[in-house]
């Protein structure tokens, strides 16, 4: 068994080298008894990530509205929605009534901290994340685009990480516009970041905001610039380009 263990343990630091996220690399740091375990679980989660043969049984779906909101999180297209006093449930509520909503049945909420909504306020643990509140990823599951693409795979503390968790880009994949832009308040490490439009309650041009950029493969994906017009209208010929990314969430 032992030799089996260092064997598999082998292999699997041969093919990823020193990319582990803080979540697969502590458990190396465990010196008690149960490191042959973890050795095992370790390879079957890379195996997770690299091979697409054993996906977790936790499995849900992503998407970039075809809606483009302003800073606010207002749009004239779901007056109800504007009702909504606190932004992270008023963003939820333009997820589920997008045209882009593969699934009316399912729960879709928006990936963008303010309001109440907090992914985290400081150093995670490989378990769990301070601060965190109302959060929107599961722990341990595959978020797949609507054709089917593994786009990225949540740790124990439900984030990935940016700089090596992205699978694949996701690409807008509605009829028109081309912009992969989206609302997130999030800093690279999944802290607030200082500029949510006024906690996503200004719509004007001198507000500023953060957005991350889906099409990247790195902490971009979660933080692409954070001096973005609360307006939303610095497309070309002053059109909308800020969209949300909105997630299922598991039953």
């Amino acid at each position: 068994m032992g030799d089996t263990v260092r064997i598999l343990t082998a292999i699997m630091l041969l093919s990823i080298g020193a990319g582990c996220t803080p979540f697969y690399a502590s458990l190396f740091s465990d010196n008690s008894g149960e490191s042959e375990t973890n050795a095992l679980l370790l390879t079957v989660l890379t195996s997770d990530r690299s091979s697409g043969n054993s996906d977790p049984s936790i499995q849900l779906r992503l998407f970039l509205t075809a809606r483009q909101p302003d800073g606010d999180l207002q749009s004239s297209s779901e007056p109800a929605c504007a009702l909504i006093t606190d932004s992270a449930q008023r963003a939820d509520c333009y997820c589920s009534n997008d045209p882009m909503n593969p699934d009316p049945l399912a729960t879709f909420k928006a990936m963008i901290v303010g309001g109440n909504r907090i992914a985290t306020t400081g150093t995670c643990s490989k378990s769990s994340c301070p601060g965190q509140q109302d959060w929107v990823l599961h722990p341990l599951a595959l978020y797949r685009s609507l054709s089917g693409e593994r786009i990225f795979l949540t740790d124990a503390t439900s984030l990935f990480d940016p700089g090596n968790g992205i699978l694949n880009p996701l690409t807008f994949q509605g009829n028109g516009g081309a912009s992969t832009e989206f609302w997130s308040g999030l800093s690279t490490n999944w802290s607030n970041a200082g500029n949510n439009c006024n906690g996503w309650t200004d719509g004007t041009p001198s507000g500023r905001g953060t957005v991350g950029r889906s099409t990247f493969a790195d902490e971009r994906f979660l933080s692409f610039d954070s001096n973005v017009a609360c307006e939303n209208v610095h497309g070309p010929g002053g059109s909308k380009v800020s969209r949300l990314l909105c997630v299922e969430q598991a039953l």
